[in-house]
């Protein structure tokens, strides 16, 4: 599995997360529904953005990697 595959996965479940967050908080309207979205869903919600962040960036470091490994094999 590629990094762009994980990312897209990890992606996949962010917005399942976000969307069944959003049906919850339909009716879960108090005080202790907004504490449990600031201490749970939210810091959930940026780990997700940053790793999705950071398995982009290692795609990319890894096509380069192979880019140049192809590049000098002739050699």
């Amino acid at each position: 599995m590629s990094m762009n595959d994980t990312r897209l996965q990890l992606s996949g479940a962010h917005k399942d997360l976000l969307t069944a967050w959003m049906q919850v908080k339909e009716s879960w309207r108090d005080e202790v529904s907004h504490a449990f979205y600031e201490r749970s869903i939210e810091p959930i919600d940026r780990a997700l953005h940053n790793a999705a962040n950071a398995l982009e960036a290692m795609d990319e470091i890894i096509r380069r990697i192979r880019s140049e490994c192809s590049d000098q094999s002739g050699y």
